[in-house]
């Protein structure tokens, strides 16, 4: 009589393979997220990098002035970047972040403090 395997094994070995397609889409999705760095200062705010794709995206802010600063992610309502998507505010050297999810279009990041107000433009792609 041909030895056959125990149903422990078969269950075991179906539920490893149907494992590993679910592991690869969770680290497709991980790799997707872009992070976007802004230094706010007084009347300045660099962003790195200003293009990213579409999806989830970390705003990493920090800010170089006197006090604090203020970081914002304005998307388009209407003709105007009035709609906030994403804000840290209170910002030292120490870095605080927030996510968003961006479809394909232009945003703008704001950086505030020291009094003045600077505006970069953010470019999300298909």
């Amino acid at each position: 009589m041909p030895r056959t395997a125990p149903i422990r094994t078969v269950v075991a070995l179906a539920a490893a393979l149907l494992a590993v397609p679910a592991l690869s889409a969770c680290a497709s999705a991980a790799d997707s997220v872009a992070t976007v760095t802004v230094k706010a200062g007084t009347g300045t705010c660099d962003v790195s990098p200003t293009s990213v794709p579409k999806g989830t995206i970390t705003i990493s802010g920090s800010y170089t002035g006197e006090g604090t600063g203020e970081v914002y992610l304005y998307g388009k309502d209407g003709d105007a970047f009035t709609k906030v998507l994403g804000e840290v505010e209170d910002l030292t050297s120490t870095a605080k972040s927030f996510t968003a999810d961006v479809q394909p279009g232009q945003y703008e990041i704001k950086c505030e403090g020291g009094g003045s107000e600077t505006r970069v433009p953010l470019t999300v792609t298909g």
